[in-house]
């Protein structure tokens, strides 16, 4: 999944959990799941970055920064420490992904751990088509932003 989808979800997490601690588990789960349902994804190994990756990066990380950054505004109104529990809940959302680094470096599959845990991760990924796999992702962006920005 693009990052925009773990992220928000993961900031909504904070929001309704509270805590920047318990949110950490619940975002980082949410990752693996959210990897499961169908979705469109470029960067399953072996993948070489092409022009359209460095367009598509910096759109999905300022949509992603947006949404936390809306959803830790809302948090921060409505109670001390939610904005934290946000943004932690987006970083723990989306460290997962940080395996990606391997498609720009395959010598890190060298490492045991990491190859096992790659391979794990490019596994669990359902991708589809473009047009098809980015609607689950704008829905789970959505229905996350609106769980967030819910006020209670």
């Amino acid at each position: 999944m693009l990052i925009t989808p773990h992220a928000v979800t993961g900031a909504a997490l904070g929001v309704r959990l509270k805590h920047p601690l318990k949110v950490i588990p619940a975002a980082v789960v949410s990752h693996f799941l959210l990897d499961m349902v169908p979705h469109w994804q470029e960067t399953l190994y072996p993948y070489r970055p092409q022009l359209a990756t460095w367009i598509r990066i910096p759109i999905d990380l300022l949509l992603a920064m947006l949404g936390v950054a809306w959803i830790a505004r809302r948090g921060k109104r409505r109670g001390r420490g939610l904005a934290t529990a946000a943004v932690v809940g987006a970083l723990a959302g989306t460290l997962p992904d940080l395996d990606a680094v391997v498609c720009a470096n395959p010598l890190l599959l060298r490492n045991g751990w990491l190859r096992r845990y790659f391979a794990w991760h490019c596994g669990i990924q359902d991708e589809t088509g473009h047009g098809w796999g980015l609607v689950p992702q704008i829905a789970v962006a959505v229905l996350a932003l609106a769980v967030g920005l819910r006020s209670r």
